[in-house]
Order: structure tokens, then C-alpha cells, then sequence
């Protein structure tokens, strides 16, 4: 079998390529603070400028919402450009010198692991209310792994070692209403 072209897009240069939720594909370019969003065929859904200093940014996405990072803020816009809300780290509890990671749900979850609090911080995405928030092992960075079906966020924290994986969410009906629980743990 051999495999076949679905599409191919030419950038000036990437940065960094990540999953979109719901969507396709996520594409920081190098050269700027500027965001592709590809469906899963490779067609440009949307491409527009993220309002951040620093062109080294983080970007999540979903079929509704953007959310990008660099090492001073988090903020958060829709396909349009338009910005919903935006924070500093010092104001979620974080450091910028230290940073965060973070990752968007298909429920519009905004997950943030604060290195220098070390807390899982649980945002709704589209209003930046903050949910919950609870202690988690460990100063280092995150590693949040998802797929589009599922209604559960992987996190996994380097230290300490050994490596504590988990499976993360909102209990209840209502994901508004209470907080975050650790389905299992290496």
C-alpha cells in the first residue's frame, strides 16, 4: 500500500506543530507570534497574530478556541483573532520565570500546571473563571496527552521520580461545579 498526499501547506518557517481538539492542527510560525489553524486535511481554518511580547509561545487549540503562552502571560481568543481574556502568571499563581503548561480540553477546560506553586489550576477557557484548583507533586513542568474523543486529560510530571501519570477531569454533570480528580496513578 502506498501511502498518499492528502494536502501540503507551505509557511514561511514553524515553530512548533501541536493537535488541535475537534479541529486538526495547531502551527506557531518561527518569525512571528502568528497561529495556524489546519482542519485534518491540511485546509487553513484560520491564521492570525496571538497579542504576546515573546515570539517562544505555546499554543493549544480546539474547534472554538485558541489559548497561547509565553513566559510573561496566558491569553486566550477564539478563531477570529478576538481576545476573551488574558492573565499574567504572577496573577494564576505562577512565576514567569519558572512558567507553566497548559493544555485545552474539547469541554473548553483550560488546564495549567503552575510550577511554582505546583497546582493543577482547572479555567473555564471562554470566561477565565477559575474552577478549582489542587496541590500536585513536584516543581517540574507537565506533559498533558489527550485525544479528541476522550473526556479525560492525561498529565504526566517528571519529578518526583518515579514519574506520576494521571488521568484528569471535572466530576459531576455540571464540570462547573466541582473539581478536578485523579482517575488513576502510575
Amino acid at each position: 500500500m502506498q501511502p498518499r498526499l492528502i494536502n501540503q501547506v507551505w509557511l514561511p518557517g514553524i515553530r512548533h506543530v501541536t493537535q488541535a481538539t475537534g479541529l486538526g492542527w495547531a502551527v506557531t510560525e518561527s518569525a512571528s507570534v502568528t497561529v495556524n489553524l489546519f482542519d485534518h486535511d491540511l485546509r487553513r481554518v484560520a491564521r492570525f497574530a496571538v497579542p504576546l511580547d515573546d515570539p517562544q509561545v505555546n499554543v493549544v487549540a480546539t474547534s472554538r478556541l485558541v489559548a497561547a503562552g509565553d513566559k510573561h502571560q496566558i491569553v486566550v481568543l477564539d478563531h477570529n483573532g478576538a481576545v476573551h481574556w488574558r492573565s499574567s502568571w504572577d496573577r494564576l499563581g505562577g512565576s514567569a520565570t519558572i512558567g507553566a503548561d497548559f493544555d485545552l480540553d474539547s469541554d473548553d477546560i483550560l488546564w495549567v500546571r503552575l510550577a511554582g506553586t505546583k497546582e493543577l489550576v482547572a479555567i473555564h477557557a471562554a470566561t477565565g473563571k477559575e474552577i478549582h484548583r489542587t496541590p500536585l507533586p513536584g516543581p517540574e513542568a507537565a506533559w498533558f496527552v489527550h485525544r479528541p474523543a476522550d473526556t479525560w486529560t492525561g498529565l504526566t510530571l517528571p519529578h518526583p521520580e518515579p514519574s506520576p501519570s494521571m488521568l484528569i477531569g471535572l466530576r459531576g454533570p455540571n464540570k462547573m461545579i466541582s473539581g478536578p480528580v485523579v482517575l488513576c496513578r502510575d
